[in-house]
């Protein structure tokens, strides 16, 4: 073992000789030759992350810059149209909204992270400046940047954030993340003026459940709830686990029995309101399904879902009972064929999954108003809140005709276009550091 590991430090070591013309040659100690290469792969991880940093501080600021942008100027995104009523706050509100997508497509991030970098940049520029200037050097790292943004919120006294910008920012890349999270935490507590009982009613107006899908065919559920709660919860899982746990042959871990119950628990398993859904699953010669909006679902899991549903519906044409994928031209909502047919189709389709769901609301392409049919070839599927933005902006939806969404915005954007992999980089308006530190260009 120790002969195999000194052969794979000499090539890395060869490697790096290579690499960095001025390793000391002259050493005939492998251990030195080793202790050369190690600093020096060292220090480039940390001018790496520093630059990483330095990035991602210019990332976020940039974010909050489009949006202020988009406030101050709705037109940009809410063009005017004759006969058009929409109120100033409304124009401002979508063109807020139109920004974050045109982010969220061009940087290929979801809305929810566009958001999250406004907010970062919007409280650094407003209270904590000296933060934002270590971020946008690169020392502190964006997971710091973020905790202390977040933890903030408490602190609504001038005189406060200013403490708290202070002492937060000669802490950030001083400390390991947990120990910079306790910390922010703490501070904030301590210098808060409004009482906890009021920040708590304020963070449960946001209580929520999260689903994200993960490989081989699982997902995470996230509960954002009252911590007590998720005691709670957690204190009955533990002690339903453990009576489980002491049955006969029973194999199954404490962890492995705690989220058994907890899916029993929220399915209504075994209980006359149990839940009852509507998935679209295409099952494949393997055996394996295509859920909607997940991927992937193993055999056993596809076979479960086609044994428990209550009924099966035909999408594709068939010679004895043909679907009715057309209908009449006078008639404005799809028929219920043609909203599963196309929830079906853009939902399986990889270049359109981002912008279609089970819930989703059918938009016609060319609007009805304008002479749209509702026919097959100008529908879409679209997520509820993409099909008013879509009605109420300058951001269009069509479908390809081989598949897929194309999308295009006011800005300039359009999915389909050519050279998106190397974006021009223009800076104009922005410092040689590429920070505009005098506010957005507008």
């Amino acid at each position: 073992m120790e002969i195999g590991f000194a052969d794979r430090m000499d090539d890395l070591i060869d490697e790096a000789d290579i690499l960095h013309s001025d390793l000391d040659l002259e050493s005939n100690s492998s251990e030195d030759r080793a202790m050369d290469g190690i600093q020096r792969t060292l220090s480039v991880a940390e001018s790496r992350q520093w630059a990483a940093n330095r990035e991602e501080a210019l990332l976020v600021m940039a974010v909050g810059d489009t949006l202020a942008i988009a406030r101050a100027h709705p037109e940009i995104y809410v063009p005017h149209r004759p006969g058009a009523k929409v109120r100033d706050s409304d124009a401002v509100n979508f063109s807020e909204r139109g920004a974050v997508f045109d982010l969220a497509v061009r940087l290929h991030l979801s809305e929810q992270t566009v958001r999250r970098h406004q907010h970062v940049a919007e409280t650094l520029d407003a209270a904590m400046p000296l933060l934002r200037d270590r971020f946008l050097a690169g020392v502190a790292p964006y997971v710091q940047v973020r905790t202390a943004v977040e933890a903030a919120s408490a602190v609504t006294d001038p005189s406060g954030l200013a403490r708290y910008d202070s002492e937060l920012a000669d802490a950030a890349g001083r400390m390991a993340p947990g120990a910079f999270r306790r910390a922010a935490l703490a501070l904030a507590g301590k210098l808060a003026t409004e009482p906890l009982q009021a920040r708590h009613d304020r963070a449960l107006d946001a209580r929520r459940i999260e689903v994200e899908p993960t490989p081989d065919a699982m997902a995470w559920m996230h509960l954002y709830i009252a911590a007590v709660d998720a005691v709670r919860i957690d204190a009955r899982l533990s002690r339903t686990a453990v009576r489980m746990g002491n049955e006969p042959g029973q194999s199954r871990t404490k962890a492995q029995l705690k989220a058994d119950a907890a899916v029993a628990w929220l399915a209504g398993d075994g209980t006359p309101t149990a839940a009852i859904v509507r998935p679209y699953l295409l099952v494949n010669p393997d055996g394996t399904g295509d859920l909607q909006g997940f991927g992937l679902v193993d055999p056993a899991g596809a076979g479960k879902s086609l044994r428990d549903c209550p009924s099966f519906g035909r999408l594709y044409r068939d010679p004895i009972r043909p679907a009715r994928l057309t209908i009449d031209r006078n008639t404005y909502r799809p028929n219920k064929v043609q909203r599963d047919w196309l929830t079906l189709r853009y939902g399986l389709d990889p270049d359109a999954t981002d912008f279609v769901s089970i819930d989703a609301e059918i938009d016609h392409v060319h609007e009805r108003q304008h002479g749209g049919m509702t026919e097959i070839e100008n529908l879409l599927p679209l997520k509820p809140r993409l099909h008013r933005l879509k009605s109420m902006t300058g951001i269009t939806f069509a479908a390809r005709p081989h598949g897929g969404i194309r999308v295009t915005t006011p800005t300039g954007y359009d999915s389909d276009g050519l050279g998106r992999d190397r974006p021009d980089g223009d800076s104009s308006g922005y410092d040689s550091d590429g920070y505009n530190r005098d506010g957005p260009p507008f």
